[in-house]
């Protein structure tokens, strides 16, 4: 890629026998009338000045290839800081304003990923905490249920699961729930003490009254 910069459009005016001026309050009326830019180089020029800044530039548009311009800069004499300019204001040149909308991209697409990458890792976190609090709950009713028909009558059995059931699914929504604060643990230890201890009670005061 043929790119065009501040430095390279006034070395190439330099090369091409052009006078490089340094232009400041001192000067300025002195060197204005000897320049040939475009009205934007020109207000640029002028507002530097204005501002108490150096700027360098060559006395009349150069042509590079296709294009056809100014290299200017307008720097802080006290600090060095300021604008590598060129033709109508793109600060440092060409090559500069691709890498500019290439970094862009490189942000957008870079962002893009880490938004999709998230999601799918919140994605396979709530499926793992799904999948854990099914298996919890399954292995409860099953286990529960298996004890329950086997130490009482069938119909006596059926009724006490409905309870069971329903403490075990309670649990096992706000385990999945609080699982993303870690909370999740502690009430799938709790749920299952709790629905532990009144399948037991159930069993006893089942057995005993038949």
């Amino acid at each position: 890629m043929n790119g065009i910069s501040a430095t390279k459009a006034l070395s190439l005016a330099a090369q091409q026998g052009q006078t490089i001026y340094t232009v400041t309050k001192a000067n300025y009326a002195e060197i204005l009338p000897k320049l040939n830019h475009s009205d934007m180089v020109m207000t640029d020029i002028r507002n530097g000045v204005n501002a108490g800044k150096t700027v360098t530039v060559h006395d009349t548009q150069i042509r590079f290839y296709s294009w056809l311009g100014t290299g200017y800069t307008i720097l802080d004499p006290n600090s060095g800081a300021g604008a590598y300019m060129i033709g109508g204001g793109l600060d440092g040149g060409f090559s500069d304003f691709i890498s500019s909308v290439t970094g862009w991209l490189t942000l957008t697409l870079t962002t893009l990923a880490d938004a999709t990458a998230g999601f799918i890792h919140r994605v396979i976190s709530l499926g793992f905490y799904a999948a854990t609090a099914t298996i919890n709950f399954v292995t409860s009713i099953i286990t529960n249920a298996f004890l329950m028909f086997r130490d009482c009558d069938p119909v006596t059995a059926a009724i006490l699961m409905i309870p069971i059931i329903c403490a075990t699914a309670i649990f096992s929504v706000i385990a999945f729930v609080t699982s993303i604060f870690l909370v999740g643990v502690l009430i799938s230890i709790i749920g299952a003490l709790v629905v532990g201890y009144m399948s037991s009670q159930f069993r006893e005061i089942a057995c005993r009254v038949n």
